[in-house]
């Protein structure tokens, strides 16, 4: 398998995985919400606190280990082994010391009578190590369909046991409960799943749990930074912003969640797919710049598409009343915009070839230019503010990646990939004058997207050449079923364009 199609193969599974989860766990929220009504239902978020911070506390950036290290020939067993092994004891050590404190975190949340649920929720740390571990691994391997079997298949689960239990008459302790079954039972099948593809000849190592861990840690300390950060950041919001405005904001956020999983998808794919060209300078730097290419292109492709579908999607799902919250959404597709300078790309590049300390330096530079930026600009105008000093953030991270790349010889010719966003401006640009058109919802719902996409289809051949998707369709043909069908559809688009522009038998 070619890195391209394991690229492909893991982008489609991941990304299916991702939102198959994303709709049933909406489902059951719903289901629960209205069962439990708001004062039971606004109990779960505040007893999850504790236990969902200690799960971002306690990774050490050793699942990233775990992804770079698997597919490395040479390596796999012994890597995979000792990753798992330090993931479920920081695990375990989290989880028994949440259920030691109960009553102080209880009582800190100012509830004391949650001290019982979050005790019970412990347990979620240590489960949610293994399987965080054991899908890390497997995607190394390259067995992205399995892991997003496990990610679907325990929303699945959650859903199932806590909406069933709800509406039995268990209430917020139903809701617990499907929390507890569903990571517990996915622990241990994950574990399974490893034997399988692993077995039982790698046993932990010292040696390699250091070199895991000076490897991990520089990944680790950012993510450490961003938490205290994040949370300044929002607070400030919350104090310029009104309840209203962090509601739009909010459900902009459920609409980018489908943005957010492809681009995650894609650079998980690219992780567990770079570690394989090490020791081929040449071909890392041109699979390094394609990937940029590829990118550029489908990811703003998707991001106007949220831009065109966000008024009429939002407010048909949520009301009127979230009458912000399409603006908030389009303003946030905009930092998807930044792929061409490699925003995709350069924590997977970095991360691969063991540039840990590059992402550490690049963490710290968003601190410290984060903090004027995001305080001046919330303070001024608030949510609008929050969302641009995020994009700002972000190009000043990426262009500090691209330049430290640049320097470490991989080229990247910025004149090709921001030519892949100008498909995405001239569709976008076609569709607005229906999106201007006063509410009416046959524009809404059929004029405008139909303008955007045919738009798009008809310029994205001319403009980033047939040869680039040819080579995308090639990979995503033997990406399965899903894949199949997008290929069809991308030699079907390139065909009739051909056809439109008279340039059939050329390349661009």
């Amino acid at each position: 398998m070619s890195i391209w199609d394991r690229v492909a193969r893991g982008s489609i599974a991941l990304s299916i995985g991702s939102i198959v989860s994303l709709v049933i766990a909406s489902i059951g929220s719903i289901i629960i919400a209205r069962t439990l009504g708001p004062e039971n239902y606004g109990l779960i978020p505040v007893i999850m606190i504790a236990p969902n911070m200690l799960m971002a506390l306690s990774d050490l950036g050793i699942s990233t280990a775990i992804t770079r290290y698997a597919p490395m020939r040479g390596y796999g067993n012994p890597y995979i082994v000792t990753g798992v092994a330090i993931k479920a004891a920081t695990g375990l050590l989290a989880s028994l010391a949440l259920a030691l404190t109960a009553g102080y975190v209880a009582e800190a949340l100012g509830r004391p009578y949650v001290e019982p649920y979050i005790r019970l929720v412990a347990v979620l740390v240590v489960a949610n190590s293994i399987v965080s571990a054991v899908t890390s691994a497997l995607i190394g391997l390259g067995s992205y369909f399995t892991s997003a079997v496990i990610q679907a298949s325990l929303t699945t689960l959650r859903v199932i046991v806590g909406a069933g239990l709800v509406v039995a008459g268990l209430s917020v302790l139903g809701a617990v409960l499907g929390h507890v079954i569903a990571w517990s039972a996915l622990a241990l099948v994950s574990l399974a799943l490893l034997l399988y593809h692993v077995g039982l000849s790698g046993r932990p190592s010292l040696r390699i749990a250091r070199e895991m861990l000076a490897y991990s840690t520089p990944l680790y300390l950012p993510g450490l930074l961003g938490i205290p950060l994040g949370q300044l950041y929002y607070s400030i919001l919350a104090r310029v912003a009104s309840n209203w405005d962090l509601g739009n904001l909010g459900v902009a956020g459920n609409l980018m969640t489908v943005i957010g999983s492809v681009g995650g998808a894609i650079s998980t794919s690219l992780l567990s797919s770079f570690p394989l060209l090490l020791g081929d300078r040449d071909g890392l730097s041109k699979a390094v710049e394609k990937s940029i290419v590829y990118t550029a292109l489908i990811m703003p492709a998707m991001a106007g598409g949220v831009i065109v579908l966000a008024e009429p999607l939002l407010l048909t799902l949520y009301g009127h009343s979230y009458s912000m919250s399409p603006l908030y959404a389009s303003l946030t597709a905009l930092g998807v915009m930044l792929a061409p300078l490699g925003s995709y790309v350069w924590g997977a590049y970095m991360a691969s070839i063991g540039r840990t300390d590059v992402l550490l330096k690049a963490g710290i530079l968003g601190a410290l230019t984060g903090i004027p930026i995001y305080i001046t600009l919330t303070l001024t105008t608030g949510v609008i503010g929050y969302i641009i000093a995020g994009i700002i953030d972000s190009l000043i991270v990426t262009t500090y990646l691209l330049t430290v790349a640049s320097n470490n010889g991989v080229h990247v010719d910025l004149r090709t990939t921001f030519k892949m966003i100008t498909p995405t401006i001239i569709a976008l640009t076609t569709a607005t004058p229906a999106l201007l058109i006063p509410e009416d919802p046959l524009v809404r719902w059929i004029l405008a997207p139909l303008t955007y996409i045919l738009t798009l289809a008809i310029v994205t051949p001319v403009i980033a050449g047939s040869e680039v998707l040819s080579e995308i369709a090639m990979a995503l043909g033997r990406a399965g079923f899903i894949g199949s069908l997008i290929a069809l559809a991308i030699n079907i688009d390139v065909r009739v364009a051909e056809k439109i522009w008279g340039s059939e038998g050329k390349r661009s």
